[in-house]
């Protein structure tokens, strides 16, 4: 199995969000920063969640419970 990439440093992950908001699209942001399309739009779909937007999956704190309970 090919090594993963480190996770996004944080404030990274907020400028490309801001960013995003202003609307810069997925696919500029991606050619202009490291991360891929894919994983902007994961980033988007979650930030989304935490701010009770989205409802389609556990928001970071939910997620975060549910490592420890296991």
């Amino acid at each position: 199995m090919p090594p993963t990439k480190p996770a996004c440093p944080l404030e990274l992950r907020e400028k490309i969000l801001d960013l995003e908001r202003t609307g810069r699209t997925v696919a500029g942001l991606a050619r202009e920063y490291e991360p891929t399309e894919n994983a902007i739009r994961n980033l988007i779909a979650q930030a989304e969640r935490d701010a009770g937007i989205g409802s389609d999956g556990l928001t970071a704190d939910e997620h975060n419970e549910l490592n420890q309970l296991r």
